[in-house]
């Protein structure tokens, strides 16, 4: 503060759409996505039909040989992008099947659209899955950030 100008404005309770509470009495961060899921579930349409698992047992991931209209790739990558929003911020439990739609962005099929709408309605039944980082263990938070 003596060399910029700036205030103090107390905790952090939301970072760019990521909500943040702190328990105090036993030193615990909790860290969770759930207004921003909402909004993502919503915008699929996604509000039944829940699932316990964030894969199907029976997909396989194959490339698409068939070339698909821009509309639908818009459609998939918007669902991609919003997952890999939630994968990074708050839901690392989901980062294997992200990486995996990723990988298909431009050319993706509707088996992987419907393995993202799949993915969507696990995180409407684990919707409430926070971080959480204990401050009285012994292990330590170690972050990295790239200023690029």
């Amino acid at each position: 503060m003596n060399k910029y100008e700036c205030r103090d404005l107390g905790e952090t309770t939301e970072f760019l759409g990521i909500h943040i509470s702190h328990d105090h009495k036993n030193q615990k961060i909790f860290i969770d996505q759930c207004e921003y899921l909402e909004k993502v579930l919503a915008c699929f349409n996604v509000a039944t039909n829940s699932t316990h698992t964030p894969l199907p047992s029976e997909f396989s991931f194959k490339p698409n040989e068939k070339q698909y209209d821009p509309k639908f790739c818009q459609k998939y990558q918007q669902l991609v992008g919003s997952l890999m929003y939630l994968m990074i911020g708050s839901r690392p439990d989901i980062s294997f099947i992200v990486v995996k739609l990723a990988q298909q962005m431009t050319n993706p099929s509707n088996d992987y659209y419907r393995v993202g709408l799949y993915l969507c309605r696990y995180l409407f039944a684990t919707h409430r899955y926070w971080l959480v980082y204990n401050g009285l263990s012994n292990e330590l938070l170690v972050t990295y950030s790239d200023s690029d």
